[in-house]
């Protein structure tokens, strides 16, 4: 509680830049600073990503509801999606959002950063409607990623179509080693030299250029954009030609530094803050209430579980017996009461479907088959000694060669509920006689430090459905070819695993996944996913995110809707497309 008094009085100096008098909407998030203003840069827009950027629609996995945003209409058909822009969708300079602006924006990412892989054809049918052509018949996935991804608004013509002819000629080289990879064919090395040689030279280009810096704006087709940017806080104003810009009520946003979720709880409990999701204990949630009425908790699924996430690159978790006892030897249940009490218990499986969905996807056949890891560390120990490992006179184990077990287990240093959990699970750890201790490494890092290897075990989310609400996404993530956990783990998914149904790829799974549109069909991919997944202990999953999503009503701004409402699962995987969308329809409105 000290310490939280500290970070208030801090918060409350940072605070001080709001603007007296004037109609805000505050919220807390992170940016890359100095500020370039370059999606293709380290660090890219920050939290503009969603303030200042449109999709095609957004998807609500609660209620399955689709909100056309940037685009009028739309239609697919067989492999083909025709996509109508709004007549009245224009650039924060008041040029229209033209066909010309998604198919930049569709090289650009599909070049920088092998986006798109699916897609075989972009097309210009005429100034406001655009086809996506895709190699195959379209699926359901496919679909709700071009409508919901932001991509194609990221790089204006008019500033980024320099970079045009080139984006071109990286985008056919990576469909050309996409078609090798689809044939189950190695992509031949010379193809990859060209490749790494033509996105260097895409890269110098586009490293020289930083809009901020060189026009002092951002050109956005978003509801907000940046005009004030400093390293504590950024200051977005109402797009005026933005086609929702009559129902927007609140002309400004105020983006805090999310420094740490310690800084966010006190700027909530002093009214600095309209919404935010830094995760607490119960305690701290209580407080944040109990100081400030105004606040109140929503907690709809995070469409997301934490776990421990293994890497594999590392001899020592290749070996399945080590990760079994290390999955019994964890009181899963009091990680999550330590670090996130709000979440829903994953303390029995590995298989990577969330808690609320199991029995949806899950028989009870299914469940039957499938090893149970309780809480067991008798059970730890005689996998170890079984497998050949010893306890030394310190206390602690050894592999069967001899060599100490001895881990970290990295955490990013600003989220205090991953923090807690990595202390925590070290410290049981070390009770049962590994020598682990927590690694916390700065945000702004973690991903790249992960995706490069450079850590021993992480917290991570392992299977995460967001925005889409269906399993496919989360087996996409941990076995796909660009799948986020395939690249950190370095599990290796693109090979067979013993299963009751025979020999099973789970990479081929996740792609046959993706592309099953039976209901019972799916049920049954994903079971033999389920199944490859907790035999081999990919992760270990300890609690399904319930996201806590503190909201200030009637502070600044009221209108929020009914906790029970659908609208709220629009927040997992990037909440701040729930803000714009209460905002730019007016449901949020100022505080008379």
């Amino acid at each position: 509680m000290r310490r939280l008094v500290v970070v208030l009085l801090a918060a409350l100096v940072m605070a001080g830049v709001a603007y007296a008098g004037e109609v805000t909407f505050n919220i807390a998030a992170s940016w890359p600073y100095p500020y370039h203003g370059n999606p293709f840069l380290p660090g890219g827009v920050g939290v503009a990503w969603w303030l200042s950027n449109e999709p095609f629609a957004y998807y609500v996995p609660g209620s399955g509801e689709w909100l056309p945003r940037l685009a009028e209409e739309w239609e697919a058909f067989g492999n083909v999606m025709k996509v109508k822009i709004r007549d009245d969708a224009k650039w924060s300079n008041g040029e229209d959002v033209t066909a010309d602006d998604i198919i930049t924006g569709y090289y650009l990412t599909k070049a920088m950063w092998g986006s798109w892989n699916f897609i075989h054809i972009v097309g210009k049918v005429d100034d406001k409607t655009v086809l996506f052509v895709t190699k195959r018949e379209m699926t359901p996935p496919q679909k709700l990623r071009i409508l919901t991804d932001v991509a194609f608004s990221l790089a204006p013509k008019s500033l980024y179509g320099k970079f045009l002819d080139k984006a071109k000629e990286v985008a056919k080289i990576r469909d050309e080693i996409y078609s090798y990879t689809l044939e189950g064919k190695s992509v031949p090395d010379e193809l990859n030299k060209k490749l790494s040689e033509k996105l260097d030279v895409l890269g110098d280009e586009l490293q020289k250029f930083k809009p901020w810096e060189e026009l002092g704006k951002l050109v956005c087709d978003g509801v907000y954009v940046p005009t004030k940017i400093r390293q504590d806080v950024m200051i977005f104003e109402k797009n005026p030609y933005h086609f929702l810009a009559g129902t927007t009520l609140i002309p400004k946003v105020i983006v805090y530094r999310w420094s740490s979720n310690e800084a966010c709880w006190a700027m909530l409990m002093q009214g600095k803050l309209d919404g935010n999701h830094a995760a607490s204990t119960r305690e701290v949630a209580e407080q944040i209430m109990k100081t400030n009425p105004n606040i109140k908790l929503a907690l709809p699924s995070d469409l997301g579980e934490f776990v421990v996430a293994f890497n594999f690159r590392k001899k020592l978790f290749q070996d399945i017996n080590l990760r079994k006892a290390m999955v019994y030897a964890l009181n899963r249940k009091k990680v999550r009461e330590i670090c996130y009490p709000y979440g829903a218990d994953e303390d029995v499986y590995a298989h990577g479907i969330l808690k609320t969905f199991e029995k949806a996807w899950l028989s009870d056949e299914l469940l039957s088959k499938l090893t149970k890891y309780p809480y067991d560390p008798k059970k730890a120990e005689e996998i170890l000694k079984s497998a050949g490992y010893t306890k030394g006179a310190d206390g602690f184990w050894r592999t069967p060669d001899g060599e100490l077990i001895e881990f970290k287990i990295a955490a990013p240093a600003a989220w205090s509920d991953w923090v807690m959990a990595a202390k925590e699970i070290a410290e049981q750890y070390k009770k049962f006689g590994f020598k682990a201790e927590a690694e916390l490494i700065p945000n702004e890092i973690y991903g790249t430090r992960l995706r490069g290897g450079e850590f021993d075990v992480a917290i991570e989310f392992g299977a995460a459905w967001w925005g889409a609400g269906e399993p496919w996404a989360g087996y996409d993530r941990i076995y796909g070819e660009n799948g986020y956990i395939a690249n950190v783990t370095a599990f290796p998914a693109d090979k067979n695993y013993d299963t009751p149904w025979g020999p099973l790829n789970p990479r081929e799974l996740a792609r046959e996944l993706i592309y099953q549109t039976d209901r019972e069909k799916a049920k049954k991919i994903v079971e033999k996913l389920a199944y490859i997944t907790n035999e081999n202990l990919v992760f270990i999953p300890f609690l399904e995110k319930r996201i806590m999503i503190y909201h200030n009503d009637g502070t600044r701004v009221t209108g929020w809707p009914d906790l029970k409402s659908p609208l709220w699962t629009l927040c997992p995987g990037g909440i701040e497309r729930f803000y714009v969308y209460m905002l730019s329809t007016g449901q949020l409105k100022p505080v008379k």
